[in-house]
């Protein structure tokens, strides 16, 4: 994450026209942000970060620039608006971080440092040493550039040069030089207390002065704390100006602030909104996408398992009805393709017992074991073998009264002496 604070430094100049000074760059303490929807973000910087010899080192040899243009590095430095360095490791002075610094120029009216870093943000809220609120902790800060701007953020420090004077909120408890006529020919709208005719705010040097005064009548007890609030914002508002434009404070999504038209910064929010919106839609799109997949996959799958069982039920079937009919041919059955594969069964067992066998009320079972004794033997001389055992087993039968089971219990012998004769004959 990165962060700009703002500082303010006090110079002067050398022979040669550089500018020297070592002014305070930063402090430990509460820092102030304005998230995108306009709230409020406190942020503490503890001493032992702000302190840390690591993050004092990152100071020095870095760049001083006019405004924060972008993070600097070797490759967009030569493009950007470089006019000094820092020349030493930061070091403390009681709540204060201090460097030395040298400007090879000035070519702004602005006359606050800022400093660009990045750091790890802890976003866990809790209260200072002394009780008070923050929503987030700056940790492992280390400094990447001064930016040199109209307004920043630390407020306790700002760049004075050949008497230059700067606003400063202890100093000033005048009107900015605003004669009796002067004040009562400015509008209302002027003022950061309407109703009073108070605290006039024609220009950023007035809205300085009545930023200031508040700030001491507030601690004096001369005014509320909502009428202090009410003056800082308009006073900040005008302060924020750039060419008589009116500024805003817009956050990117990397911690880096900005200041920006109004007009960008609608235009961002709503790029935001729309993003946010089109993400959605996406997601929800991309959810139902995938369900789809998923269900096209699955019936694919069972289709081509139904596809693969048919198949093999198909030619099973078509096997054993070819099977049927070879035998029926063997047996020289007429019209055995117009039967049905039972009554073709039935006709071969038939052909090779004759009326001998009563097959009324016989099970599939019975007629399928019985014809799987007749389908392999030709109706020729064998046929009296197989008959001799089919009459065996039928007469064997009338001693039994479970018919059925006997024939069954026939044709599985068989089976299993065909097995063994062609096994090389029983053991």
């Amino acid at each position: 994450m990165q962060r700009y604070d703002t500082v303010t430094i006090h110079a002067e100049k050398t022979d040669e026209g550089f500018i020297r000074d070592k002014p305070i760059i930063g402090r430990a303490g509460l820092l102030k942000y304005i998230n995108a929807d306009g709230s409020t973000r406190i942020e503490y910087r503890p001493p032992e970060e702000a302190f840390n010899a690591d993050s004092l080192a990152s100071l020095k040899g870095k760049p001083i620039t006019i405004n924060h243009v972008a993070m600097v590095n070797a490759g967009n430095a030569p493009k950007l608006p470089i006019v000094g360095t820092v020349l030493s490791d930061g070091i403390q002075d009681g709540n204060n971080i201090r460097a030395d610094i040298s400007l090879y120029s000035l070519p702004t009216d602005a006359r606050e440092l800022s400093c660009g870093y990045n750091l790890n943000l802890d976003e866990t809220p809790g209260t200072t040493p002394d009780g008070q609120h923050y929503d987030a902790i700056q940790k492992d800060i280390r400094y990447n550039h001064i930016a040199i701007v109209s307004k920043g953020r630390a407020g306790n420090a700002r760049l004075n040069m050949d008497g230059d004077q700067v606003f400063n909120e202890d100093e000033y408890n005048d009107d900015a030089d605003l004669t009796t006529e002067q004040r009562k020919k400015l509008p209302k709208t002027v003022f950061g207390l309407p109703d009073k005719m108070a605290y006039p705010m024609p220009d950023k040097d007035h809205a300085a002065n009545a930023k200031a005064r508040a700030a001491q009548m507030l601690k004096t007890g001369n005014l509320t704390q909502q009428e202090y609030e009410q003056i800082t914002k308009m006073a900040d508002g005008i302060l924020s100006r750039k060419d008589g434009v009116q500024m805003d404070k817009i956050r990117l999504d990397n911690g880096i602030e900005y200041d920006c038209s109004p007009e960008v910064k609608i235009a961002i929010e709503k790029y935001r909104t729309d993003n946010a919106e089109q993400k959605k839609k996406i997601d929800t799109l991309q959810a139902k996408y995938d369900s789809s997949e998923a269900a096209a996959k699955k019936v694919k799958e069972d289709a081509e398992k139904a596809d693969k069982a048919h198949k093999e039920n198909f030619d099973a079937a078509v096997n054993a009805r070819m099977d049927i009919l070879k035998t029926a041919n063997q047996y020289k059955l007429d019209k055995a393709n117009k039967m049905t594969d039972k009554d073709i069964k039935i006709a071969v067992i038939k052909k090779v017992n004759g009326d001998a066998l009563d097959l009324t009320d016989k099970s599939d079972e019975y007629i399928n074991a019985a014809f799987d004794m007749c389908k392999a033997t030709q109706h020729n001389d064998a046929a009296a073998s197989v008959r001799a055992k089919i009459n065996g087993a039928a007469g064997q039968a009338e001693h039994n009264d479970d018919d059925e089971y006997d024939y069954i219990a026939a044709a599985e012998k068989m089976r299993q002496d065909e097995a063994n004769a062609w096994m090389g004959g029983a053991k």
